[in-house]
């Protein structure tokens, strides 16, 4: 039975699975080995590998379900900072492009963004992707509310979402036309995706 749980682990959990999906892709193992056994005996009318195929579908679900096999928080960390910027995306973003030598510039009609949350940085050149530059007030007050910001953070830093600053800092200086170089939370776009 432990050498069924094991290849079951082995086979349907990736290996940087925290603690959290572990336990519960045990309790998953544990199914498909006691559901094996029994097709085995004859109790259940199954063929050989069914009952592993049922159990390893039922933990696909609860992975897709919860966001993968990192943890809860880090996952729900990657979800709030979606969700703000699906409902928020270009009323609190400003737009900054660049000009033909490459230098960050405003773009738009030029009226001030009301209850601005930061900035969306235009690709430069092909194969770049958009980033999202949150001020730190916005994403602490929030973003992140009912999160620990600097947790949410290093969680996106975790899923190569988030571009930190030097040395410790999460939050990155970065050149912005007007503002001189806020400290800012810069995100990469692909979270949409």
């Amino acid at each position: 039975m432990a050498d069924a749980r094991q290849r079951f682990l082995a086979a349907h959990l990736p290996a940087d699975a925290t603690d959290q999906a572990r336990t519960v892709a045990a309790r998953f193992a544990l199914v498909a080995a006691a559901g094996e056994m029994a097709a085995d005996m004859g109790v259940l009318p199954w063929p050989q590998g069914e009952a592993e195929r049922a159990a390893a579908a039922g933990l696909a679900a609860w992975l897709s379900d919860r966001g993968g096999a990192a943890s809860g928080e880090d996952a729900a960390a990657v979800q709030a900072v979606r969700a703000f910027i699906e409902r928020h995306g270009e009323a609190r973003f400003g737009l900054i492009g660049h000009d033909p030598d490459g230098l960050r510039v405003m773009e738009g009609d030029g009226r001030p963004v009301a209850n601005r949350a930061g900035w969306r940085l235009r690709p430069r050149k092909e194969g770049e992707g958009w980033r999202f530059l949150f001020l730190p007030e916005v994403w602490r007050g929030e973003v992140c509310a009912g999160l620990d910001p600097a947790e949410a953070a290093r969680a996106l830093q975790r899923a190569g979402l988030l571009t930190p600053g030097e040395g410790k800092n999460l939050a990155r200086k970065e050149r912005v036309p007007g503002h001189d170089q806020p400290r800012v939370y810069v995100v990469a776009g692909s979270i949409l995706d």
